[in-house]
């Protein structure tokens, strides 16, 4: 299945600490792709942004310029197609200029990571940055970006390969005072040409990255029941958002661990608990007083409860 463009959007020069930035897809999507352009050569410090609530994944590393630096980052999970906060840390208060672009890849489809490219120009003399990042098949999404030190951005042009042709769009054109950027995407027509997509500018410095995502079909997700939401929300319960995360993680798409986990009959072992203590959360008690309720036997806890002779499936088993 090929990937339907969604939507952009952009914020320029913002100094906060978060920077803060809502989008909406207006539809389904199933990638969403951050770029950020800092006007400065100091690295962003903070840690990774937040996209509606997940940690994104880098694009390869932090690219330098002469005069500033490019990042791009990304995550591929269900978007509902509401608007949904992106969330950047920036300890250092730079100026930062952002965008943000989504995409679906169709009914029954997610999207993965495919390929990328990165390239830098520190020295101040270059006239093009070439990225090549081939597609897997016919309608995997892509995403190029560039901070160039030269200051008039219309000077920042793009061309693409043929496997890009199809719909090399421009996402971006930023002038920025004394850095320029542009940025395009694209849904690919082919995979036997080249995949080339080509920035010129005039003796500038520059940093820049390109990036790749496939269809995947027949993903299965798991997600959060609205049983469990009600049984975390009886009273004096508290639904925290530690447990939110841990179910909701991207990188538990196949949430084996939970499903063996709550499978076991007779046998505790540590999944679980490491899964709900992923990123700072930590397993609470309002999931041990939940299976506490009525139809469960009187335990202590989860992992008494554990060596009942009964078990829950979440998800498909």
């Amino acid at each position: 299945m090929g990937h339907t463009f969604r939507q952009k959007s952009q914020a320029l020069q913002q100094t906060g600490n978060p920077i803060t930035h809502n989008h909406t897809p207006g539809a389904a999507a199933t990638v969403c792709v951050l770029t950020i352009k800092i006007e400065s050569t100091t690295d962003r410090t903070g840690g990774a942004p937040t996209i509606d609530g997940t940690t994104a994944t880098q694009v390869g590393t932090s690219q330098l310029s002469a005069e500033a630096r490019h990042e791009m980052w990304y995550v591929c999970k269900a978007f509902s197609g509401s608007q949904f906060a992106v969330s950047i840390p920036n300890a250092g208060s730079l100026t930062c200029n952002i965008e943000v672009e989504t995409a679906d890849a169709g009914a029954g489809y997610s999207s993965a990571y495919h390929s990328f490219d990165e390239d830098q120009g520190a020295a101040g003399t270059e006239d093009s940055c070439i990225l090549t990042a081939a597609p897997l098949a016919v309608g995997d999404f892509m995403v190029a970006s560039i901070m160039s030190d030269e200051n008039v951005n219309t000077s920042v042009t793009a061309a693409s390969g043929t496997n890009w042709d199809g719909g090399l769009t421009l996402g971006y054109t930023d002038d920025l005072g004394n850095q320029s950027g542009v940025s395009r995407y694209s849904i690919a027509d082919s995979t036997a040409g080249t995949s080339t997509v080509t920035f010129t500018f005039s003796n500038a410095g520059y940093a820049a990255h390109m990036v790749v995502f496939k269809s995947v079909a027949g993903a299965t997700t798991y997600t959060k029941t609205p049983g469990l939401d009600a049984a975390l929300n009886k009273v004096g319960q508290t639904k925290t958002p530690g447990l939110d995360a841990a179910l909701n993680k991207a990188d538990q798409t196949k949430t084996a661990a939970i499903d063996g986990y709550l499978k076991i009959a007779g046998t505790k072992d540590a999944s679980l608990d490491a899964v709900l203590n992923k990123a700072d959360q930590v397993k609470t008690s309002s999931l041990d007083a939940a299976l506490n309720k009525v139809g469960q036997t009187k335990t202590t806890g989860l992992d008494a409860y554990k060596q009942q002779t009964k078990y829950i499936y979440i998800g498909t088993p």
